[in-house]
């Protein structure tokens, strides 16, 4: 899924996780992400991307 600025990510991992969604511990995250990773309720992993940076 891709959000327009950070703000935008932060809403939508924050409406995500209420519906049920998880964020996914993952040990390949660089030092500043521009991506965070979930997992739906039945274990699909996707991403919100913040596609505001460049």
């Amino acid at each position: 899924m891709y959000a327009r600025d950070a703000a935008e990510q932060t809403a939508e991992v924050e409406r995500l996780v209420a519906l049920g969604a998880r964020r996914v511990a993952w040990d390949s995250y660089p030092p500043d992400p521009d991506f965070v990773v979930l997992a739906d309720t039945e274990g699909n992993v996707f991403c919100v991307i913040d596609t505001g940076r460049g």
